[in-house]
């Protein structure tokens, strides 16, 4: 049995991340928004940081 946190189990954050290119998060997110979710949190790598913000913001932001 996966662990929970705050009583969430780790196959249902496992259904919540969005992971991947620009192109499928962007998808992902999109079905977020339709299913009534109005706002993300996101969270990048520390080492690449920067260079993820860039591409979220410029493949993925600017679309919405």
């Amino acid at each position: 049995m996966a662990e929970s946190y705050k009583g969430i189990s780790e196959e249902m954050r496992e259904e919540w991340r969005v992971i991947g290119q620009p192109e499928k998060v962007r998808r992902d997110i999109e079905a977020f928004r339709d299913a009534g979710v109005e706002y993300f949190i996101t969270n990048f790598d520390t080492e690449l940081e920067s260079q993820s913000l860039k591409l979220f913001a410029g493949k993925v932001f600017q679309r919405f």
